[in-house]
């Protein structure tokens, strides 16, 4: 932080790392899945569709995860390999 006389010899600067962005991470979550986030979403709506006794919306679980796979999943992966 810099004070009233200009003095910024305590702030501490520090550049973007890219090589940790560019990194794969393999702790956490992603020890289990790639995507957790999708992951998380199919089981909240399994969960939703059994707390309210939907079968419709356990049913729609399936295609739903397949199109997610197919259409944003692999996409992300393809994107991910470029760069």
């Amino acid at each position: 932080m810099s004070t009233a006389d200009g003095d910024t010899s305590g702030v501490r600067i520090f550049p973007p790392v890219i090589a940790a962005r560019l990194a794969l991470a393999f702790g956490g979550p992603y020890r289990f899945t790639r995507n957790p986030m999708y992951l998380g979403l199919v089981l909240f709506v399994l969960g939703v569709g059994l707390v309210m006794n939907s079968i419709w919306l356990i049913l729609m679980i399936a295609p739903v995860a397949y199109l997610l796979r197919n259409a944003v999943i692999l996409k992300e992966e393809q994107y991910l390999e470029r760069v």
